[in-house]
C-alpha cells in the first residue's frame, strides 16, 4: 500500500483545525452561518499556508447536510465524497496545466450552466490562477460577474498582483499569512505524537524556521527526517539531511566578519565546504542568520523562546549593529551575484570578503587610547597611486562619534601641520552645520601654496563641481576658514587629478556681514541643504 504524504494526511478537516488563518476563519464562518455567501472568493498568500485546504472546507460546509452549525460534520455523504476527492460536483483545476482559453471555456465557461450532480451547489477550485492566459482570464470574467445561484468560484493563488484588476475586484479578498515559529511548532508536535515520532522541541524549531512559514513545508521536512532517522531525531541529523548551516558556525562566520578576520572567515567557509554545503546555501543561511540577530537585538523575534533570543541578542550585541547591516549587504550582493554564476564559490567568499575589508584594512593611526580606525571614505586620499608631492597631505583622520574628524596627527613640518589643524577646526564647524556640506567635504585636504595662498583640494571632481557652481558656498567654506584663524592666506579650490597639478583660477567672492558663530551655522545650514539630495 503506498504512504500517503503527511501534509495530505493531516490536512485540516475543520475550520478549528487550520493554524494561524484566524481572520479567514471567521469571516467564513461568519458568512455562512447568516448565510450570505460570496459566489467568487480570492485566497492570497505564501505557498504552503493552507489556501486549497480551505476551499475544500468551504466546499464541504456549503454542501454538508448537517446543518447545525457553519463547520462540516465530516460524516455525512457530502463531507466524505470530498474529502475521498470523488465528488463530481467539486472540480478543481490548476491553472498550471489548463491555462489556455479553450480549457476555460470547455471546463468553466460551458459547464457552469448545468445543475448540480449530487450535491447543493457546484464549487470550482482554481489553483495557481495567475497562471492563466489573458485569453483566458477574459473567457473567465464574465461568469465570475455573474455566475449561476448554484456556483461558487474560489481562486487560489500565490502572487496575487499578477491575477487582473477586473478579476480582483469580483471577488472577495482573503490574506493568508505565513505561520509563525509557535503556530508551526504546534502543528509539527502534534503530528509527530500522532505519528509516534520521537523529536525534540529544538529540533521542531529548526524545521519550523527552515520552513519560512509555510505548513506544508514544515511536514514535508519532519517526514523526511522522520524517515532517514533511527530512534529520536536530533539536530545534527536534521542538518546533515537538509543541507542546513548550524547556528554556532553562522554565528562564528558572523564575528569574524564583524571583526574583519579575513583568515577566520576563510576558514568556516572551507570548513563548511568540507561537509557539502555549497556558496548559495551558506548565503542564503547567512542571511536568515543575520536577519534573526538584528531582531534579537532590537527585542522582535517573538518566534523563539526567551532563551534562544538572549543568546541571540548577546550574539547580535558583540558583533554591533553597524557590522550587521554590513554584513547583510555583503550576503544580499552574494546572493544576487550567485544566480548566473559558474564559479559560486569564489564570487561569495571575494564578496563576504569585501565585508570584512573595512576593517582588515585600517591601521591604528594614532596612540591615544580612544581614537577609532579610519573609515573608507577617509583612506581615499592615501590611495592616491600618483607621487607625493613636497608637503602633500595626511589620509583624512578618523571621525569620533558626532562625525567630526579626530584632530591630525603631526606631520613634522609647522607650516604643513598649521594648515591642518586650522582646515580641522573649519571643517568641525561646517560639519556642525551642515551633514551635507561635511559629506561633500569629506575628501578634501590642505596644502600650502609658495605664494602664500592655500589650496582646498577635492579628491572627488563631483563634489568640487558642487562647491564652485555656488558662489555662496565658496564664501561659507572661506568663511569657516577664517573664523578658524586661516586670516592670513587666501583659500582657492582645486580638483585632484591626474593629469593636472595646476591649481585653477578661482574668482574670490566677498561676503557683505561678517559671520561667525552662529550666523555662520544658519548661513550654512540654508545654503548647503540645497545640494543636500545630490549623490556622493
Amino acid at each position: 500500500m503506498s504512504r500517503v504524504a503527511l501534509y495530505r494526511k493531516y490536512r485540516s478537516q475543520t475550520f478549528h483545525d487550520l493554524v494561524g488563518q484566524e481572520h479567514v476563519v471567521r469571516t467564513l464562518l461568519n458568512s455562512i452561518a447568516s448565510g450570505s455567501v460570496a459566489q467568487s472568493y480570492l485566497f492570497t498568500g505564501p505557498r504552503g499556508t493552507g489556501k486549497t485546504s480551505t476551499a475544500r472546507l468551504l466546499a464541504k460546509a456549503l454542501n454538508c447536510e448537517d446543518e447545525s452549525g457553519p463547520e462540516p460534520c465530516n460524516q455525512c455523504e457530502a463531507c466524505t465524497s470530498i474529502i475521498e476527492g470523488r465528488a463530481m460536483d467539486v472540480i478543481e483545476i490548476d491553472a498550471a496545466s489548463e491555462a489556455s482559453v479553450e480549457d476555460v471555456r470547455n471546463s468553466i465557461v460551458e459547464a457552469v450552466e448545468y445543475r448540480p450532480a449530487a450535491l447543493r451547489r457546484k464549487v470550482y477550485i482554481i489553483d495557481e490562477v495567475h497562471d492563466l492566459s489573458p485569453k483566458a482570464f477574459d473567457a473567465l470574467l464574465k461568469t465570475i460577474e455573474e455566475p449561476p445561484d448554484h456556483v461558487v468560484f474560489v481562486l487560489a493563488t500565490t502572487e496575487a498582483q499578477k491575477v487582473p484588476a477586473t478579476i480582483r475586484s469580483r471577488c472577495l479578498r482573503f490574506e493568508f499569512h505565513r505561520g509563525s515559529i509557535g503556530n508551526i511548532v504546534g502543528r509539527l508536535r502534534s503530528v509527530a505524537d500522532q505519528e509516534g515520532i520521537k523529536v525534540g522541541e529544538a529540533v521542531l524549531a529548526r524545521i519550523a524556521r527552515m520552513s519560512e512559514g509555510g505548513y506544508r513545508d514544515a511536514l514535508s521536512l519532519l517526514e523526511l527526517v522522520s524517515l532517514s532517522a533511527s530512534g529520536e531525531i536530533e539536530e545534527a541529523h536534521v542538518l546533515q539531511q537538509l543541507g542546513a548551516v548550524p547556528d554556532d558556525d553562522l554565528d562564528s562566520l558572523v564575528l569574524a566578519l564583524g571583526k574583519g578576520d579575513a583568515g577566520a572567515v576563510l576558514g568556516t567557509l572551507d570548513s563548511l565546504y568540507q561537509r557539502g554545503i555549497d556558496a548559495r546555501t551558506i548565503t542564503n543561511e547567512l542571511l536568515s542568520r543575520v536577519g534573526e540577530l538584528t531582531r534579537a537585538a532590537f527585542g522582535t523575534d517573538s518566534g523563539s523562546d526567551s532563551a534562544t533570543q538572549a543568546a541571540a541578542a548577546a550574539t547580535a550585541m558583540e558583533v554591533g549593529l553597524e557590522a550587521l547591516a554590513r554584513i547583510r549587504q555583503a550576503a544580499v550582493e552574494a546572493h544576487v551575484a550567485l544566480r548566473d554564476s559558474t564559479l559560486p564559490r569564489t564570487w561569495m567568499e571575494a564578496r563576504l570578503l569585501l565585508a570584512a575589508a573595512p576593517t582588515t584594512a585600517e591601521k591604528p593611526t594614532t596612540s591615544r587610547p580612544d581614537a577609532r580606525p579610519e573609515t573608507p571614505l577617509s583612506r581615499s586620499s592615501s590611495q592616491d597611486p600618483r607621487p607625493a608631492e613636497p608637503h602633500a597631505p595626511a589620509p583624512k583622520p578618523a571621525e569620533n562619534e558626532q562625525g567630526i574628524p579626530a584632530p591630525p596627527e603631526p606631520s613634522g613640518d609647522a607650516e604643513t601641520d598649521k594648515v591642518r589643524a586650522i582646515w580641522f577646526t573649519a571643517y568641525g564647524e561646517l560639519c556642525a552645520a551642515s551633514k551635507s556640506a561635511g559629506a561633500r567635504l569629506h575628501g578634501a585636504s590642505v596644502r600650502r601654496l609658495e605664494n602664500g595662498m592655500t589650496v582646498l583640494e577635492f579628491s572627488r571632481v563631483l563634489d568640487y563641481d558642487w562647491v564652485m557652481e555656488s558662489p555662496k558656498r565658496q564664501g561659507l567654506i572661506r568663511k569657516a576658514w577664517e573664523s578658524a584663524g586661516g586670516t592670513g592666506t587666501e583659500l582657492v579650490f582645486a580638483a585632484a587629478s591626474p593629469e593636472t597639478k595646476s591649481v585653477p583660477e578661482v574668482a574670490t567672492t566677498s561676503v557683505q556681514l561678517r559671520l561667525t558663530g552662529k550666523e555662520l551655522a544658519e548661513a550654512a545650514q540654508h545654503e548647503f541643504a540645497s545640494g543636500g539630495q545630490d549623490t556622493p
